[in-house]
């Protein structure tokens, strides 16, 4: 009956901490699953999923570029390393519009390249090469994911390449040639069934004609409008409509643009006057032409479709270039001269006309493409100090309403621009306070689980204390209360609970919601109290609202959401406390699982271009080796010291990931990442005067220092009355 009394109650909390470890571990498991994370020296954002849900993007890992990976990121943060073929770098380059499909190309373990395919099903595929072939490369697939295009090549001819097109039924076709074994492919359609590019017919002297290819007609020569030359580079959605560009005489050194249809053949769309036209942009459906023309004096943004023929956009500018359209050519984006030295960005409609978007200051400003529906469009700030010279990536949102026959158009509305490199900045300074906020939830856990109310006298202790902790821009000063039970000569149980009444928090952050207390739950064994083997498993948990408001630099915008920062701690150590005369001197071994997260979270749509930021934190399991002494100064003062190292043996954490919603359109970085430096290795220590000043009751005084898994420091100082009964 004894024994049962004995062991009855620890093997009950035992059973209640060992359930809700699992609880907790099959939820948390829900929002922390990442298959992996990134691991580089740099990243170069190479594009995203026409449906916004998925980006690509290669990194290297060293400054030559000679080492790398590649992963695909998910709209709900998921990080997936592609692989390698052996080799020591992959590279992305397309992504089909759903991000299922994706292509590049990895090198093998010769350093040769081949051309990739990569879906979640099969993984990482090496495409092979051509017959006869050393190297191939993947540039692009397919809207629909079912062909990719890429070319293939000889060392022994590394000038001249072949195009190919890829389909999981046919695998590698080599597209042909038009006579010289130099081909060239340059778009697809959506489905992939029409493939335009270019193709050699005498290599030496420079001479190239368009083409189209379909699986039925093989390479099609589209001809020139007379000319040497002509390159086809643009195709419609459905593959009915190519453009590109032509030599229009034998010795002419002037491109005019055409148009392409089976039923009409290669039409130049004519000029504005001048010699020559280049074209920027097919809209999707095929109806419309965009580019710039020469008219002799200055050049001048152009559109054209079968209604209207080619016509200027403006006549009042200096200067301007149409840059791109959108899906149905009825929104138009460029850059123009609207005064002597000036450039800027532009958007246009027929109703509307060319309107300037503005710039940051006085400085130049351009746009290179605009979203399917006309109202996003990407362009840049080009800022000019003396001889220097940077560049800074912008967007402008324009509210507009579609041009419709007898309806009064509603006025525009545009945005002023954000500067998205000083978003990227503002993002980096939030991720800097996240890793605060998680080492410093983290040194609260570990406060939780450390305290400790000694049942002296009696059978039950209750305490109380008021601490402060300083973090890495956080300060917190906070009251708790400790209660523990003797449930025999060996085992004692308690719990804790503090409650933060003041908080500082980084500059971004700030509390909302109820002042939710810390929590820990504690089990305590000692063989003898000044002696033997001595033992702790503890368990904490804090949470915590907050609202995360985006700082503001030059044009950008000041976002906010609402999200949740929690951990949950799990502690078990065990050591051999000696003797020593009056010296007690306890080694001990320690294990620890910690899961810390802030919770994913979205602006508010109050602004242009609201932020989404994926759940960041980590999971990991610590081991550590510490010793701890008691050394009485006097009869009822003691000094009690701890100091130790922390190692982790697995830490699973979460990149910090930020997407800028709206620009699913555009080949631009959208998805901010920052993969921070883990601190496997961290040191601590503790230093604390113990005043008994009857046997029931004990005033104490401790501080306490630790180093963070983000590598910030965390001090405490924290005074307690403890008294038994």
């Amino acid at each position: 009956m004894n024994l049962y009394h004995f062991y009855k109650y620890p093997l009950v909390l035992i059973s209640l901490i060992l359930l809700s470890i699992n609880c907790y571990a099959d939820s948390w498991q829900t929002n922390l699953e990442w298959n992996s994370t990134l691991n580089s020296s740099g990243t170069y954002f190479s594009t995203l999923s026409k449906d916004g849900r998925t980006v690509i993007m290669s990194t290297w890992a060293n400054p030559q570029w000679s080492a790398g990976d590649a992963y695909k990121i998910d709209q709900d943060g998921n990080i997936t390393n592609l692989g390698r073929l052996g080799g020591s770098r992959t590279y992305v380059r397309s992504v089909s519009e759903d991000g299922q499909v994706i292509t590049g190309s990895s090198k093998l373990t010769n350093d040769y390249q081949r051309a990739i395919k990569y879906t979640e099903q099969t993984g990482l595929i090496n495409l092979g090469t051509l017959p006869g072939h050393d190297e191939s490369y993947g540039e692009a697939v397919s809207a629909d994911g079912s062909t990719i295009i890429g070319f293939s090549r000889s060392f022994d001819e590394p000038y001249k390449t072949a195009a190919f097109k890829h389909t999981n039924q046919n695998g590698l076709v080599n597209l042909g040639t038009l006579g010289d074994g130099n081909t060239v492919g340059n778009a697809l359609s959506a489905d992939g069934s029409v493939i335009v590019g270019f193709s050699y017919i005498n290599f030496a002297n420079g001479q190239y004609h368009a083409f189209k290819y379909t699986d039925e007609g093989g390479i099609t020569d589209l001809g020139t409008l007379g000319g040497l030359s002509s390159n086809a580079t643009h195709v419609s959605e459905d593959g009915k409509v190519i453009a590109g560009t032509s030599l229009t005489q034998p010795n002419s050194t002037y491109f005019n643009t055409f148009k392409y249809t089976d039923e009409g053949g290669m039409i130049n769309i004519g000029t504005l006057g001048g010699n020559s036209t280049e074209i920027s942009s097919l809209s999707a459906d095929g109806s419309t032409i965009v580019g710039s023309a020469s008219d002799f004096n200055t050049t001048r943004a152009f559109k054209h479709t079968d209604k209207t023929g080619i016509i200027a956009l403006d006549t009042n500018t200096l200067y301007s270039k149409a840059t791109d359209t959108n899906y149905d050519g009825s929104v138009i984006v460029g850059s123009a001269g609207f005064k002597v030295g000036q450039t800027r960005a532009f958007w246009y409609s027929d109703a509307s006309g060319m309107i300037d978007l503005g710039t940051i200051e006085e400085y130049d400003s351009e746009a290179y493409a605009v979203s399917k529906d006309g109202s996003i469009v990407l362009g840049q700030v080009v800022k000019k100090t003396g001889n220097e010279r940077s560049n800074h990536v912008v967007l402008w949102q324009v509210n507009h309403k579609k041009d419709e026959p007898n309806e009064p158009n509603e006025p525009n509305i545009i945005s002023p621009p954000v500067d998205l490199d000083n978003t990227y900045t503002e993002l980096d300074n939030i991720a800097n306070q996240a890793q605060s906020m998680l080492d410093f939830r983290h040194a609260r856990l570990s406060n939780l689980v450390q305290q400790n109310c000694v049942v002296t006298v009696g059978r039950i202790c209750v305490g109380a204390f008021a601490g402060q902790s300083y973090g890495k821009q956080i300060k917190q000063t906070d009251i708790g209360i400790l209660l523990a039970i003797k449930l025999s000569e060996q085992w004692q149980l308690g719990t804790v609970a503090d409650f933060a009444t003041n908080t500082d928090l980084p500059h971004y952050y700030h509390r909302t919601g109820n002042n939710n207390p810390g929590i820990a739950l504690y089990l305590d064994y000692a063989q003898k109290p000044e002696q033997g083997i001595h033992a702790r498993m503890a368990t904490a948990y804090v949470k915590d609202s907050v609202t995360i408001k985006r700082p503001t630099l030059s044009y950008t915008e000041a976002g906010q959401g609402d999200a949740v920062v929690k951990g949950l701690l799990h502690h078990l150590d065990m050591g051999y406390q000696f003797k020593f005369t009056k010296i007690g001197v306890k080694p001990y071994l320690s294990l620890q699982y910690s899961n810390i997260s802030r919770s994913a979270y979205k602006e508010d749509d109050s602004i242009s271009f609201p932020v989404r930021f994926s759940q960041m934190g980590e999971r990991r399991t610590t081991v550590g080796l510490g010793l701890k002494v008691h050394y009485p100064l006097t009869s009822k003062l003691q000094l009690n010291t701890d100091i130790g190292m922390d190692k982790d043996i697995h830490n699973n954490r979460q990149s910090y990931l930020a997407h800028l919603t709206q620009t699913q359109n555009f080949n631009l970085p959208s998805v901010y990442v920052q993969q921070q430096d883990k601190n496997p290795y961290r040191p601590y220590a503790a230093l604390g005067l113990r005043y008994q000043s009857n046997p029931n009751t004990a005033l104490l005084l401790n501080s306490s220092w630790s180093e963070q898994s983000y590598r910030s420091e965390v001090m405490r100082l924290q005074l307690s009355l403890h008294h038994s009964f």
